[in-house]
């Protein structure tokens, strides 16, 4: 039995390849991997079996798993929501993540919910499309992150002008951007036309589209409830929403599908 073990900028892995040639990769987030690592460091001789039912813990433990939240559960690989099976590229990381035994899941589960709750079926297809395409990073309390080109100036002024709400306040013209700061609009006055590209709306993009579309980027993050649609142009890699919480200004793409703002923010 061979392992390695890895600690890269706080993010700890263990590889470990049994007698049988079967390599495991085990995220630090796994329930034994403290348990793992003292075993393999201090053991001449590991046993394959115990080293086995120690990597197999969080699939056992993901199997006894029923219930995630009130509308979402999980049983032998499948994810379900209101009784519904659901089999997506979302709900298959939430899988691996179950049976990994990352506890990050909760914001997965909480992002279905979220979805749930935007009133537009044609906008919750059109997101669900969007985000399935990308890898995208996806909060602990269930919004996910999109980018946002600014203005490279103090208060991350927008590039285009328009009238928004920012943490209570009207403004008209190019919003501040501000860290921290809440920007939103009527739903209704958000276009819900996804054949016109350029329209009224809060837009945010992925991030070759903010990246190119300002000298700044920004990390936002965005309630999938808050979304209204996703227009055609430009490839599909904007969307117009009704609100969203400025986060910082990135220099590079984030890396992680579940946010953490530590390693992320750069």
């Amino acid at each position: 039995m061979n392992y390695s073990y890895t600690n890269a900028d706080g993010r700890r892995s263990l590889v470990i390849v049994l007698d049988t040639g079967n390599a495991h990769t085990i995220p630090g987030s796994h329930p034994k991997f403290t348990e793992l690592l003292h075993y393999l460091g201090n053991t001449a001789d590991p046993d394959n079996q115990h080293v086995r039912r120690l990597i197999d813990f969080g699939a056992d433990a993901a199997d006894t798993l029923q219930r995630l939240s009130d509308r979402v559960t999980y049983r032998h690989n499948t994810i379900r929501f209101d009784g519904e099976i659901i089999d997506t590229a979302l709900t298959r990381h939430l899988v691996r993540m179950i049976r990994d035994g990352d506890d990050r899941y909760t914001g997965l589960v909480r992002f279905m919910e979220n979805l749930a709750a935007n009133p537009s079926r044609k906008s919750r297809q059109q997101l669900f499309t969007w985000l399935t395409d990308r890898d995208m990073t996806i909060t602990p309390d269930g919004c996910f992150i999109g980018y946002k080109g600014v203005q490279n100036d103090e208060d991350n002024h927008s590039m285009s002008s328009g009238r928004a709400t920012v943490n209570g306040t009207t403004h008209i013209g190019h919003i501040p951007n501000p860290p921290g700061a809440v920007v939103e609009m009527p739903r209704t006055q958000v276009s819900d036309d996804r054949h016109n590209g350029c329209t009224t709306g809060l837009h945010v993009g992925t991030w070759d589209y903010a990246s190119a579309f300002g000298p700044k980027t920004l990390i936002v993050s965005v309630n999938p409830r808050d979304v209204v649609s996703v227009p055609k142009d430009c490839g599909y890699q904007k969307l117009r929403t009704c609100r969203y919480t400025v986060l910082d200004a990135v220099r590079n793409p984030l890396t992680h599908t579940t946010y953490q703002p530590d390693a992320d923010i750069a």
